[in-house]
């Protein structure tokens, strides 16, 4: 039954169609039976009559049966009977095909389903057993792997190109990215993404109790910003924020919203053509009170230092002689990172470097990050990571920057930063 439905919802504009020809060939024929008669003129035959002759010879069913004796009697019948088979046939082509769709279509929706879970699998295991064993040395056995080749889905998992396709098409929480295969590099190569999408613009999860909050506003336009911020709040026990559907450059109009600055923050009636972002500002500010510690995660560009970052108190909270959840100030902050971040290497034996403040501060007045302090008057720690830490490091080096920033902040704690892991959602 469902897929009958599902075949007349599909095909109701053919059906349409063939419901008007069929109408205008019974009332056009009806009306000539009536207007020149089927037997003895015009008398011989009421207006209820023709239309019910008409009908019973188009669809062959015997419900009126009248022999017609004169030549234009004999031809409405042939063209009645003609027209009636070629409407019938296209009835049941129409419909035969609208089912046979229904029925692969959910095929194809069952097989993408199987591929999807073997998917979110192969994210759930990082690539070798030493990557294993960093992520579990650094806290970080949730943590999911940044990406996966096409190279590899279809060596491991056996999915031919168009397969991996077919899943995306059906599940929003896969994305297919186009990166270098190493830094300064124009050679490109095709991976799949894996993000958290349950809300309008990407995903949320809030954890009961949390005092700590990771914001990513740019994952989709910025390879794996997202999945460095999930890391980071899966780290930190934090609620997390990311936008993963919008951005700016978006070749798609109705795509291109700008999630990290925007004065609808500060003036939400600007918001009703952009739902989404109404979402993620409701999502904000009925989660993030006063006090409340949110690490903004954005990017750089690979000549920037490895992480830059800034610290900022609402001095509302100095004011109020409220107690801050962060004991120290930026430069404990950024003293506490730089200790975390020796020894860690990118590729090369490069080393991570920190920068500070500069052009990577807070932004203008509707970045979001200003809202979140001079609104929501919580504590911004900003941090932007460039893309070749992103993009191009090993997972040595990305993990551990993960978890020096996270051990950094935890470090310049009064309390606890969040509560328990209960009630996540």
């Amino acid at each position: 039954m469902s897929h009958l439905l599902a075949a007349l919802s599909a095909r109701r504009r053919e059906l349409l169609v063939l419901f008007s020809a069929a109408a205008m060939v019974l009332f056009g024929l009806g009306g000539l039976a009536w207007l020149f008669g089927v037997d003895s003129g015009p008398a011989g035959i009421e207006a209820e009559s023709a239309f019910l002759w008409s009908f019973s010879t188009m669809t062959n069913s015997g419900v009126f049966s009248l022999a017609p004796g004169s030549w234009v009697g004999r031809l409405i019948q042939l063209s009645l009977v003609v027209l009636g088979i070629a409407l019938i046939s296209l009835l049941t082509g129409v419909l035969s095909s609208g089912f046979s769709a229904s029925v692969e279509e959910e095929g194809r929706k069952r097989t993408a389903r199987e591929r999807r879970d073997l998917l979110i699998e192969a994210f759930s295991i990082q690539p070798t057993i030493p990557d294993r064993k960093l992520v579990a040395r650094l806290g970080m056995t949730a943590a999911r792997r940044r990406f996966l080749s096409f190279e590899t889905i279809a060596a491991e998992l056996r999915f031919p190109s168009d397969a991996v396709l077919e899943v995306m098409k059906h599940h929003p929480e896969f994305r297919l990215r186009e990166v270098a295969t190493k830094a300064g590099s124009f050679d490109t190569r095709l991976v799949v993404e894996h993000f958290l999408a349950n809300r309008p613009y990407g995903g949320h999860r809030r954890l009961a109790g949390a005092r700590v909050h990771v914001i990513s506003t740019q994952s989709n336009a910025d390879a794996f910003v997202g999945h460095f911020a999930g890391c980071l709040a899966e780290r930190m026990a934090a609620s997390y924020y990311s936008n993963e559907y919008f951005s700016s450059g978006s070749l798609l109009a109705r795509e291109r919203v700008n999630f990290a600055s925007n004065e609808g923050y500060f003036l939400p009636a600007l918001l009703i053509d952009s739902p989404a972002l109404a979402a993620f500002r409701a999502d904000v500010v009925n989660n993030i009170q006063v006090g409340d510690l949110v690490i903004y995660v954005g990017t750089s560009s690979a000549k920037a230092d490895s992480l830059h970052l800034s610290l900022t108190l609402p001095a509302l909270l100095a004011d109020a002689g409220r107690r801050c959840t962060i004991d120290g100030d930026a430069d404990r902050l950024s003293a506490e990172l730089e200790s975390r971040m020796g020894g860690i290497t990118l590729d090369g034996d490069a080393p991570l470097t920190l920068g500070r403040e500069g052009p990577y501060s807070l932004g203008p007045r509707p970045h979001l990050s200003r809202f979140l302090r001079d609104v929501m008057r919580a504590q911004v720690i900003t941090v932007y990571a460039n893309t070749t830490l992103l993009r191009h490091s090993s997972n040595a080096a990305y993990y551990g920057a993960i978890a020096a920033l996270a051990g950094a902040a935890e470090a310049v704690c009064a309390g606890p930063l969040s509560g328990p892991r209960e009630g996540a959602e």
